[in-house]
């Protein structure tokens, strides 16, 4: 919990911003959960994921976002890193 803590302290500290989060557990993060999704147009899906809240797992649900030409969504995900999991954060990135 304290290294969480820290961790998610100095990114925004660094950052200065809530969206490049970074949580690093010793637990792996249970499987995602099922979303059911629409299809709208001029709109990204981005799926939801798992984030750590003091001591459990928290579903934090999907959401749509605008889509942006020229650039795609590459989705965060959990990485493992040594006996760690790591939330990289996913982000609008440009094409080519």
């Amino acid at each position: 919990m304290k290294l969480i803590t820290l961790v998610t302290t100095l990114t925004l500290a660094l950052g200065g911003c809530a969206a490049n989060e970074r949580y690093i557990v010793s637990a792996s993060p249970p499987a995602a959960q099922d979303e059911v999704v629409v299809a709208r147009p001029g709109y990204f899906w981005v799926h939801g994921h798992w984030i750590r809240e003091g001591n459990r797992w928290a579903w934090r649900g999907g959401y749509y976002q605008a889509e942006r030409p020229g650039y795609s969504y590459r989705e965060g995900g959990w990485q493992r890193n040594g006996n760690a999991y790591v939330w990289v954060e996913g982000g609008w990135r440009t094409q080519g």
